[in-house]
């Protein structure tokens, strides 16, 4: 009904019914947080449709607005690429590397390779019972995987110097896709030193074409 033009005496017939095809519509484009800045043709047509019908369209990000909860005053005027970290700063990292089988740098592996994150970091001020933690996400924003030094019961410690960490996995057992890494520091319970947000993007390659996430370790037997 909205698209239809009424005279003013038949808008005053209609309108006691409340009809919902008759109230505008804004029209939501769910755009990713990387490109949200970007020119983007699929927001584009949104654009050009809602246009068309008298109504209006407004780019959002659902991940940006969900992240929003947890920020703090301050970092929500922050630009997008800034809220990529955030914490408390006392320590944090100056470079990501990932290594393969050689324990040379990459960004591509093969499903069941060896795999090394090395996380470097400074100190400016005593981080008190510190805590690493790792995560692993599908580029789609899917979480793989994640743990930290906590959850795997190292004991605890403080950060008073620059250093680094290393993180190993044996195998590489994900699927052939793009994925994307987030390294933290914390201290007690969860509390964000540097909490660095996609610090790394990397693939995985494989000459199978599995579905899902994981690639398990298997073998096929059977009679025919």
């Amino acid at each position: 009904l909205r698209m239809i033009e009424f005279k003013d005496e038949e808008l005053d017939i209609i309108k006691p019914f409340c009809f919902l095809t008759i109230k505008p519509i804004i029209y939501l484009a769910n755009v990713s947080e990387d490109h949200y800045n970007d020119e983007n043709n699929y927001y584009q047509n949104v654009c050009d449709y809602a246009l068309k019908e008298g109504s209006k369209a407004i780019k959002i990000s659902a991940k940006l607005e969900s992240d929003l909860v947890d920020y703090t005053e301050d970092e929500k005027k922050k630009d997008p690429a800034e809220r990529k970290r955030y914490g408390n700063q006392k320590a944090m990292f100056e470079k990501i590397r990932l290594l393969g089988k050689d324990g040379k740098e990459g960004k591509v592996f093969e499903t069941g390779s060896p795999f090394t994150i090395r996380a470097q970091y400074k100190v400016s001020k005593k981080v008190e019972d510190a805590v690493f933690g790792i995560g692993i996400f599908r580029n789609d924003g899917l979480w793989v995987y994640g743990t930290n030094t906590r959850i795997a019961q190292k004991e605890r410690f403080d950060l008073v110097k620059d250093g680094e960490f290393l993180f190993r996995i044996d195998s590489l057992d994900l699927i052939q896709g793009a994925y994307w890494l987030d390294v933290t520091i914390e201290w007690g319970n969860g509390n964000p030193v540097d909490y660095y947000k996609q610090a790394v993007k990397f693939e995985v390659v494989s000459k199978y074409k599995d579905v899902g996430v994981a690639c398990f370790g298997h073998d096929w037997t059977y009679e025919v």
